[in-house]
């Protein structure tokens, strides 16, 4: 069978023979540090003819384990909310695969995962609905599940950690109490500051509501 010499970015690492069907393979005789390498492999028969070097097989060694980045607000992009579906933003460092509902679990609510929305090949939407999240006074907040089996573009596996920007929502389901109108005091002329007869001609109203209530 033929003899073929091979290349790791141009320079020869031996030579392997063909076999009968003139299939040869070549494995590195040492690890490879994660980079890209250029493969090329070059043929002589048993005449002695050399054939031209082969195309350039570029493969790229990635041995690093990805990472979550952050779970962001996406819909609504602010918090208190009332919304009865919620949209996190979830970012990678890098593109990944096997994403889907299973992957995710949703804090202090009955809701669930009900869609995972890509993106782009490291950034997903997931969005939470559904249980008591209609009714619900609480902050909610996305996790990735014990068992999610994500993993990078090489098939190394998404650790099962927090990431450095972990949003939740605040939801706000009850309604502010009813407020309670007043005259204020500087505008409340005259003999008493409490009877609400005054001549001021631009009165100042106050209310008592919920803290940051419009």
């Amino acid at each position: 069978g033929a003899t073929v010499e091979w290349f790791i970015d141009g320079v020869s690492q031996g030579t392997t023979t063909a076999d009968g069907g003139g299939v040869a393979t070549f494995t590195p005789s040492s690890d490879l540090a994660p980079g890209t390498y250029a493969f090329t492999a070059q043929s002589t028969d048993d005449a002695g003819n050399t054939s031209a070097a082969s195309n350039a097989l570029n493969v790229t060694i990635d041995t690093a384990a990805p990472s979550t980045t952050s779970f962001e607000r996406n819909t609504p992009a602010t918090s208190p909310t009332n919304a009865d579906t919620l949209v996190f933003r979830v970012t990678f460092s890098e593109d990944v695969a096997s994403v889907d509902l299973a992957d995710f679990a949703v804090s202090a609510t009955t809701a669930t995962v009900s869609n995972v929305n890509q993106v782009s090949a490291a950034v997903y939407d997931v969005t939470v609905s559904g249980g008591d999240l209609a009714g619900l006074d609480g902050t909610v907040g996305l996790d990735l599940a014990g068992g999610q089996n994500i993993t990078d573009l090489a098939g190394n596996a998404l650790p099962n950690t927090e990431p450095g920007t972990d949003q939740t929502y605040l939801v706000d389901n009850s309604a502010p109490s009813t407020p309670v109108a007043d005259l204020q005091a500087a505008s409340d002329t005259g003999t008493s500051d409490s009877d609400d007869i005054t001549n001021d001609t631009t009165p100042t109203i106050e209310i008592s509501t919920e803290p940051g209530a419009t």
